[in-house]
């Protein structure tokens, strides 16, 4: 026993002085790092050899360097950030130009500037917003199982909004966001490792339920944000002449628009006499009554042209090359074939519309107590909206809901998000994956 104590204590005190000795070293790589004098990189001036070969060079020797990379922009950027150590102010953060906001403000262009990643069935490189993750969850064995091993069920991860989940685990594959490439299915991973038949019916509904999730998260940024309501609105609805005009022409009389969604109110149950409540869970019902099955189901969605382009690049000449700009325009029942979850698509945009509706008319009161005076159109826009006017007829409001974006209301909340994950659903439900076997895109090679 004494022997034993000895030699705990000497190997006690080995590693205080190695870690003292470590953590000297550390301090004074820090100091000698942030105290000297940062130096710049010269890649323009004519050489005579290669910058690799200096003896001092920013590819071997980074941290004597400044950095020369900027902070993005941002919309309305904080005066609380603070700049990294040692770039001597050159990355503070500035405000995005009219033509970035533009850029911003369209999803697609969003959608494109994602990551890319590697999709296991097809081997294609595509930015994220066009796939799936999914990774292997592990499964207990069942209690008095004799033989008890791990198995693995491969599940969806990360399609909820980080406010309300974050990822199971940072490493996972990709698949794309399709529903039927799951037909297409090999082993990419361990034999213990099963697909479940619910991986599609489990995907469906977490993207279903993220965008009802984006809604929420509009709501509270419109709540908190009552600034410039009278504005182009975030979210507004289509009144019954526009949209009879809207399905006879294919054309959408409003500029901004980034998509339609058509969404009645759920009726109530014919035997309970009562509306069915919403589902904002991750776990689908398992008595979900969906819709009426003796109608023939409605195309997820069409596309309109847009009468208006408002868009953050300037020039004639330009727009004048581009194709007209197409919405998606989709249909709520078939989207949402669930009435739970169409209950809550309803409400949630139905207390969008109510803050909306509230901010203009506190802004109205006060711009008329200070004597401004608003445009025709926005009036326009206040009365469709607006409660306080009993409209009848042909200007009652319809059931198409119409999605704003532009440079202009990005300044007050982003809406992209939300298209984002409408179109996201789209591509899972949508058109089958073309094979095109005997080909390099061939998914059965």
């Amino acid at each position: 026993m004494p022997k034993l104590v000895k030699r705990l204590f000497r190997l006690r005190q080995r590693r205080s002085t190695v870690s003292s000795d470590t953590s000297r070293l550390q301090r004074r790589r820090l100091e000698d790092r942030w105290s000297s004098p940062r130096l710049i990189a010269d890649w323009t001036s004519p050489r005579t050899q290669s910058i690799i070969l200096d003896p001092v060079n920013p590819l071997i020797h980074r941290a004597k360097f400044r950095l020369h990379k900027s902070i993005p922009p941002a919309i309305a950027p904080s005066k609380n950030v603070r700049c990294p150590p040692g770039t001597d102010g050159i990355t503070d953060t500035r405000e995005m130009t009219d033509m970035e906001r533009g850029w911003w403000a369209n999803p697609y262009l969003r959608m494109l500037a994602t990551p890319v990643r590697k999709c296991m069935l097809t081997s294609r490189y595509l930015p994220k917003d066009f796939l799936i993750r999914v990774q292997p969850r592990r499964i207990a064995s069942p209690r008095g199982a004799s033989v008890k091993h791990s198995t693995y069920a491969l599940l969806p991860d990360g399609l909820e909004h980080p406010k309300f989940r974050s990822l199971h685990l940072r490493k996972a594959g990709y698949i794309l966001c399709r529903a039927d490439i799951l037909k297409h299915w090999r082993g990419f991973f361990p034999p213990k490792t099963s697909v479940p038949s619910s991986l599609g019916a489990n995907t469906a509904h977490l993207l279903r339920l993220r965008v009802i999730q984006e809604l929420d998260l509009l709501a509270e940024k419109l709540r908190t944000r009552p600034q410039n309501a009278r504005g182009v609105p975030l979210l507004r609805r289509f009144t019954r002449i526009e949209f009879k005009e809207m399905r006879e022409t294919g054309r959408i009389p409003c500029a901004d628009v980034i998509a339609v969604l058509v969404i009645p109110p759920v009726n109530k149950d014919p035997t309970t006499k009562a509306r069915p409540r919403p589902n904002t869970t991750a776990l689908p019902d398992a008595h979900a009554s969906l819709a009426n099955p003796e109608r023939d189901p409605l195309p997820l969605s069409t596309f309109h042209t847009v009468d208006e382009i408002t868009s953050g690049v300037d020039g004639d000449l330009l727009l004048s090359m581009q194709p007209p700009p197409q919405v998606p325009f989709y249909n709520g029942v078939t989207l949402f074939p669930t009435r739970s979850q169409r209950v809550a698509l309803y409400e949630k945009l139905s207390h969008i519309l109510f803050i909306e509706r509230r901010a203009r008319h506190r802004n109205g009161v006060q711009s008329a107590a200070s004597g401004a005076r608003s445009s025709p159109h926005i009036e326009t826009i206040a009365n469709t909206n607006s409660s306080a006017q009993r409209t009848k007829g042909e200007q009652k409001a319809s059931h198409a809901f119409a999605l704003c974006s532009s440079k202009d209301t990005l300044l007050r909340a982003d809406s992209v998000p939300l298209a984002v994950a409408l179109w996201r659903l789209r591509m899972w439900e949508g058109t089958s994956y073309p094979t095109s076997e005997g080909t390099w895109t061939s998914v059965n090679a």
